[in-house]
């Protein structure tokens, strides 16, 4: 078993390579702008994206604590992504 994540809302602000631009964007975001983001996310692609992304397990692994397919969680996380970034789009620096 995994030890429980802790939220670092300054992790993001440490970021090692100033061009990982992806980083960069998405520490320029406000957490709250970003739950509100995952709140409005189904069921399924939240806890796809909070599993994987969020918590560091692989998609076999999740697939395994959800019992579905791996290309289940494949889909919802792929879906949920778009989701956000179409969301949280007018939020990151151009």
């Amino acid at each position: 078993m995994r030890p429980r994540e802790q939220y670092n809302e300054r992790a993001l602000e440490q970021v090692s390579d100033p061009s990982d631009t992806e980083l960069l964007a998405l520490a320029s975001i406000d957490a709250l702008d970003i739950n509100r983001a995952l709140g409005d996310l189904s069921a399924g692609q939240r806890q796809a994206i909070s599993l994987i992304n969020l918590c560091g397990f692989s998609t076999d692994e999740v697939a395994r604590m959800l019992d579905i397919p791996r290309g289940t969680v494949l889909s919802r996380l792929h879906r949920g992504h778009r989701l956000l970034a179409v969301a949280l789009a007018d939020r990151a620096p151009r």
